[in-house]
């Protein structure tokens, strides 16, 4: 700060200046020879300067008071993301991330507004930006947002998928399932259903079902059906459903067939 104090011309003069800090700063009330005073004032918070000129007569003027505020410390940010990624690091739509800001010196000047991510991609940040009125600015980042909007790929396929002759066999059925997901990737999946066209015919306790083995809401690839039909029927039709998920936690499903068809196919 610089002070400085002129008399009237035809007064006596300056002999002193006269001046007080008291707040963050603090310095007893100093005298300095002379119509000038340079004084740095350096303390974070709010000084009170109190300061007045007196002539070479005593004579002083009326108290100047001035109120100084310094912050030299960045406001605080801090971020969120709506809704958060799931287990595996992923979402399946949009994200928004919003900014927390506070500053106890001087106060906010500015504080960025919520950023919406809509477009897929993995890897994505947001970068958002606090200012308070004395100019010091900070900055938050929010990186590694993925989001996958798309279903995975699921195929699946069952050996054998047609059981000849029907003899009441159970018959050993392997599947192969594959899950594939360019963004996210693949997340694994379960055996969601395993039905029959036609109702089980046996009727003796000692016999199991015809369908036995597979394991639904697991990730079961294997198991045996029965080698039988309604002979007056249409065939049997086996229904294997899988249900593949990607790690944003996108579905789909892919579903086979096993038959025993109600003739003889051509290659048995």
């Amino acid at each position: 700060m610089n002070l400085s104090a002129t008399d009237d011309p035809n007064g006596s003069g300056i002999r002193e200046i006269d001046y007080v800090l008291s707040g963050a700063q603090s310095e007893p009330q100093q005298a300095v020879v002379g119509d000038t005073v340079t004084r740095t004032i350096s303390t974070e918070g709010e000084t009170a300067l109190k300061f007045f000129a007196v002539d070479n007569f005593g004579n002083p003027e009326l108290p100047h008071r001035v109120t100084v505020r310094i912050d030299k410390t960045p406001p605080s940010i801090a971020a969120s993301q709506d809704p958060p990624s799931n287990g595996n690091g992923g979402n399946s739509g949009d994200v928004t991330v919003s900014f927390m800001c506070a500053d106890g010196l001087s106060g906010l000047v500015a504080c960025d507004a919520p950023v919406t991510i809509t477009s897929e991609g993995s890897g994505q940040s947001v970068t958002g930006t606090a200012a308070d009125v004395a100019g010091n600015m900070a900055q938050v980042s929010v990186s590694g947002i993925n989001i996958d909007r798309t279903a995975p790929s699921v195929t699946c396929s069952v050996t054998p998928s047609v059981l000849w002759p029907p003899k009441h066999k159970l018959i050993p059925i392997a599947a192969t399932v594959n899950v594939t997901d360019a963004l996210s990737g693949a997340n694994g999946f379960v055996l969601t259903s395993v039905t029959s066209s036609e109702p089980d015919s046996v009727n003796r306790k000692d016999k199991p079902g015809n369908i036995q083995g597979f394991v639904v809401a697991s990730p079961s690839t294997t198991g045996q059906l029965r080698a039988e039909r309604i002979v007056k029927g249409p065939g049997r039709v086996y229904s294997l459903t899988w249900t593949g998920q990607d790690a944003a936690g996108n579905a789909a499903s892919c579903s086979a067939t096993v038959t025993v068809p109600k003739k003889k196919p051509k290659n048995h």
